[in-house]
């Protein structure tokens, strides 16, 4: 180990400058130089640029390296990763730089072999995962990066016009994670199904996300004859049993060949009202069971 001035690091190359989450040194730690030395290879920096900035920003004039052998591209890498040591908490934009210095390497096949030191597991398809990230929008990437949205959907949804997504970031507090992924879909399939242009497309959005309920909204319009159905059931339970304390249920998304009624009373009198509210729905019930298939 020994003691490197800090112009002399600074003109070292800087291809591994990936990592924007490093933690700095706390006052005491950096002081005491209680951290590892910075490994240096081939003229490169391997790791450690968040602490040659703290120390440029400290006032220091040098700071201690170990000098590593001649070591390939793919092992300078890993040992970049081995020191950083943040397996599977590491941003998209990171694990770009890391499939980009993999493929300038001569690795195109990208960062499947590093997955376990990258993501804490082995992830044959890494490369393909960070590659689709980096072809999204950039303000589709920024909702992945933030985990606002998971890459799976992104992908899925990327041809929506962007302001689809920079609109859905005003959302934030209002939506769930899951809310926000079947929106997305259901607007995808409303749009491919219409085959509508992208101010319609962008109408239809607004309209959606200012409705009290935009999962209902795009609901109504994905599903119309599911919508029609359900509309037809309640004017049938509102004409027969609504207000009765009687509860009837249909079976999910009326597939099925039975309903559930369900209802409490606590003298005759009672019973005697669900009963001619359930006499009322009898006289419907032919239309009820049409709704069924």
């Amino acid at each position: 180990m020994r003691e490197m001035a800090l112009a002399e690091l600074e003109r070292l190359g800087a291809e591994l400058d990936i990592y924007t989450g490093s933690s700095l040194a706390e006052e005491e730690v950096f002081r005491f130089r209680l951290f590892p030395p910075l490994p240096v290879s081939r003229q490169t920096l391997v790791w450690g640029f968040h602490l040659l900035r703290q120390g440029r920003e400290k006032g220091q004039k040098s700071l201690p390296c170990i000098v590593l052998p001649p070591l390939p591209p793919l092992q300078l890498l890993k040992a970049s990763l081995l020191l950083e040591n943040r397996p599977g908490r590491y941003t998209w934009g990171e694990k770009e730089g890391m499939l980009g210095f993999a493929c300038r390497a001569g690795f195109p096949a990208g960062c499947g072999e590093l997955s376990p030191w990258i993501e804490g597991r082995r992830v044959p398809g890494l490369g393909e995962q960070i590659r689709g990230f980096s072809a999204l929008p950039e303000s589709l990437k920024g909702l992945v990066g933030r985990g606002f949205l998971d890459l799976k959907t992104a992908l899925k949804v990327h041809s929506l016009p962007e302001t689809v997504f920079r609109r859905l970031e005003a959302e934030e507090g209002r939506l769930t994670f899951s809310q926000r992924r079947i929106l997305l879909v259901q607007l995808l399939e409303l749009s491919a199904r219409k085959a509508l242009p992208a101010e319609e497309v962008l109408t239809l959005w607004e309209d959606a996300l200012g409705s009290g309920d935009p999962l209902e909204k795009l609901g109504r319009l994905r599903y119309p004859r599911l919508t029609a159905l359900e509309d037809r059931f309640r004017q049938i339970e509102a004409g027969s049993v609504k207000g009765s304390g009687i509860t009837l249920s249909p079976p999910s998304f009326f597939e099925g060949d039975s309903y559930q009624v369900s209802f409490r009373f606590t003298s005759p009198q009672a019973l005697s009202r669900k009963l001619q509210a359930l006499q009322r729905l009898r006289s419907q019930s032919d239309e009820l069971f049409s709704l069924l298939h």
